[in-house]
């Protein structure tokens, strides 16, 4: 029996298949200890950070802070610029709510626009001034809805005998006459303005122009104004 024990043992060591196994486990272990770890870094040249020794990208590239391209970056703008990544406050609009009833007007100097005028705007039945000193028969809200947009204006004093700052009044007329030129009628120059005021903060793009023919004290006329 120690005689049979002995051969089989022999015989299994001697199996080639045995050594081959023992000489392709080695080789597999030589192979894990060759694999080195991948590196990790930035790998776009263009980071602040770029590693050229990196393998693989980790997601920490940090880029530098862009130069400021200035411009209108409003989209809704006529002159938006696609390549702004700042705003200079330079965005222009389309003009859509007119001045004085037209957009045109908006973009026209003062000197490039004829304004629609009454003569003597306060002479009116309306306001119950009546020939020969009357010029219309409407008075101030039906001129501004016709369009008008100009107003010429004439102050005298309610009597000759009282040139107080109260007794200022829009009169029709030339005060070198004889009688006042009140005497036809008079209106409160702080009644009639009041009305232009409110069109004009309901009407807040129109421009108006106000021509005086003054025969008062101007420190009076700046006060009723």
């Amino acid at each position: 029996m120690r005689v049979m024990a002995l051969f089989i043992t022999v015989v299994l060591l001697a199996v080639p298949g045995c050594t081959y196994l023992e000489e392709s486990l080695d080789e597999e272990i030589d192979d894990v200890e060759e694999v080195q770890p991948v590196i990790q870094g930035c790998t776009d040249p263009e980071a602040e950070n770029y590693n050229s020794e990196a393998e693989e990208d980790d997601g920490s590239c940090i880029y530098p802070e862009p130069e400021p391209i200035l411009g209108c970056t409003d989209p809704d703008a006529d002159n938006y610029d696609e390549t702004a990544n700042e705003d200079d406050g330079s965005c222009e609009y389309l003009e859509t709510i007119p001045c004085n009833g037209m957009v045109l007007l908006c973009h026209r100097a003062y000197d490039q626009v004829t304004f629609p005028e009454t003569h003597n705007s306060f002479s009116t039945h309306e306001d119950n001034i009546y020939y020969p000193a009357s010029n219309h028969l409407t008075g101030f809200q039906a001129q501004w809805n016709a369009g008008m947009r100009a107003f010429m204006l004439d102050t005298h004093y309610l009597t000759a005998a009282d040139k107080s700052e109260s007794n200022v009044r829009f009169c029709h007329g030339n005060s070198n006459e004889v009688f006042s030129p009140c005497t036809y009628g008079a209106v409160d120059p702080l009644n009639w303005l009041s009305k232009l005021e409110s069109e004009m903060e309901d009407e807040d793009r129109d421009i108006v122009t106000l021509l005086i023919e003054n025969y008062v004290e101007p420190a009076h006329l700046k006060t009723v104004l």
